[in-house]
């Protein structure tokens, strides 16, 4: 099944979906997953080569055109937030709600590659 094809069977996308979308894929050595980032703008405007052909296993992904972030895992409130300029970890974790024993954050964390769940 194409991407398209697959998004079209979900309903398709909503007036505040973003217009890249993510699939995330199992890499031949079952350790890893791929990210691939695919426009659907451009899909749409007639780049074929945009529009996947999906494998069994790939989970697809079309976030929102709204600046918001989710924080989810060993946090004392996973939730999605609304994002303000120079929001950082530190800030985050320092606002109202937020965990005391929120651990100070290490940095940006690559997410080319991550182990398979």
């Amino acid at each position: 099944m194409l991407l398209l094809n697959a998004i079209a069977e979900a309903g398709d996308v909503t007036a505040g979906a973003s217009q890249v979308c993510r699939v995330m894929r199992q890499s031949e050595d079952g350790i890893t997953t791929r990210i691939i980032y695919v426009s659907l703008q451009a899909i749409n405007a007639g780049d074929v080569e945009q529009n996947l052909l999906l494998q069994p296993g790939d989970t697809v992904i079309v976030d929102s055109n709204k600046d918001t972030i989710y924080v989810n895992g060993h946090v004392d409130k996973p939730d999605k937030y609304d994002f303000t300029d120079g929001m950082t970890a530190s800030r985050r974790s320092s606002r109202p709600g937020a965990s005391a024993t929120t651990p100070p954050a290490t940095g940006p964390r690559s997410i080319g590659s991550s182990p398979a769940r």
